[in-house]
């Protein structure tokens, strides 16, 4: 019998939601950050925090669905390293709880 004992993986911390900020190429030198997980904070109304970062951004910004049922932030232009700020500052989200995405790899969010 291989694998019996049920020796898994280690189990993570599931109760903290958490932000994940991504950017996505759409052209040669365009792209759109992509800002997931703030679904999860009930104080945070989606269509009214993507219509205060298109504003402070001035750029297009809009509420999306997620294949997996959630719902994301796309905002037009690279504001990557701008987002984390505009959260803690604006909407009170805990800056231990944002992430950003490089390539493959999630790092914690700076100010």
């Amino acid at each position: 019998k291989k694998g019996a004992k049920g020796k898994g993986g280690k189990k993570g911390k599931g109760g903290e939601p958490k932000v994940v900020i991504s950017r996505k190429e759409r052209n040669k030198r365009k792209y759109v950050t992509i800002v997931t997980g703030l679904d999860a904070f009930p104080s945070i109304k989606l269509k009214a925090a993507a219509k205060t970062m298109g504003k402070k951004f001035s750029c297009g910004c809009s509420v999306q669905n997620m294949a997996t049922g959630g719902k994301q932030i796309d905002i037009q232009g690279d504001v990557q390293g701008d987002v984390p700020r505009i959260l803690v500052e604006q909407f009170g989200v805990p800056l231990e709880r944002i992430f950003m995405q490089e390539g493959t790899r999630t790092v914690r969010a700076e100010l």
